[in-house]
Formats: structure tokens, sequence, C-alpha cells
């Protein structure tokens, strides 16, 4: 998705501009490899019916770790710094909700109804919907564009939730 679809969906107007806001170059390189991680990593998009939650937690506990990596690389005062942090919180407040441990292999029952798989179903919603909000003000931001897989989580410039 190109980055004035992105920015439409975020304002719902278009935009007559094209220019990037003035950032170091380094900041947006950071960014677009940070785009680039968060776009091979299934558990962003993939249908959950499709998902298995440990392979899901190891995956967010791997972003996790490695949006962490990438702020150390920027300015504290930057704004990616602060997606960062914001993209980071969304991945502990997943682990949490799921109660996730290093190394603890979860388990939940498939079974229609059962209180384990929604919560975990509605954790991976929560995530999906915090991150897709971060990854269109990033590719706003650094004029950036989204592969069509991550693209699924922006928000919908009508309901303002993910598509």
């Amino acid at each position: 998705m190109i980055p004035e679809d992105v920015i439409r969906r975020l304002t719902g107007l278009t935009t007559p501009w094209k220019e990037v806001p003035s950032v170091p170059a380094a900041e947006r390189a950071l960014a677009e490899e940070m785009m680039e991680f968060l776009a091979a990593r299934r558990v962003m998009y993939l249908p959950a019916a499709l998902e298995t939650p440990h392979h899901c937690v190891s995956s967010v506990f791997v972003i996790s770790d490695t949006l962490t990596g990438f702020s150390r690389q920027v300015a504290p005062d930057s704004a990616l710094h602060a997606t960062l942090r914001g993209m980071r919180a969304a991945c502990l407040k997943f682990l949490s909700a799921v109660q996730a441990d290093r190394g603890r292999k979860l388990e939940y029952p498939v079974l229609p109804g059962d209180h384990g798989i929604w919560a975990f179903a509605t954790a991976l919603g929560e995530l999906r919907g915090v991150m897709g909000i971060h990854v269109a003000h990033v590719a706003a931001r650094y004029s950036l564009d989204v592969s069509d897989d991550l693209a699924t989580i922006l928000p919908d410039r009508d309901t303002g939730g993910p598509l």
C-alpha cells in the first residue's frame, strides 16, 4: 500500500504534497527496516483461526525484543522512539493477557466456547489493532510502503478499525 493511501486511511483526506517530513536518514532507514521486519511476522496478519497460540506468543516475544533493539538506535526524543515504545507496550499487554512466560508453552483447548481461546483471540485482535495504528503512523511519517499483508491491520478510514 502506498503512503498516500495510508495517509488517507488515517485522516480521510488526500494531500497535495508528497514530501517526507524532515527526518534523519538513519531514522527513516530504521523505520523501513522495522516495517520489513513486521511484514515478515505472520502473527500480525494471518487469520486467527490459522494461528497456534504457542507460535504466536513466541513471535510476539521476538517482536518485542526486536522493537527494543530498534529503540536503542534512535534518539529518545524522536517520534520513532515513542512509536517503538508504544508498539512494545502493545506486545507486553498481549503477553500479559495470555499469561505468557518465556519458555512456557501455551496450549489452549480449541473447543467452542472455551474461555482460553476467546481470551487469546481477543488479545491477538487488540495487539493487531494497536500495531496497525502505529504502522500507519510510521508509514505516513516516513513515506513508506506497507506490504499488502501488513496493510490488513491498518485502520479502516470509514470505521477506524482494522480492515
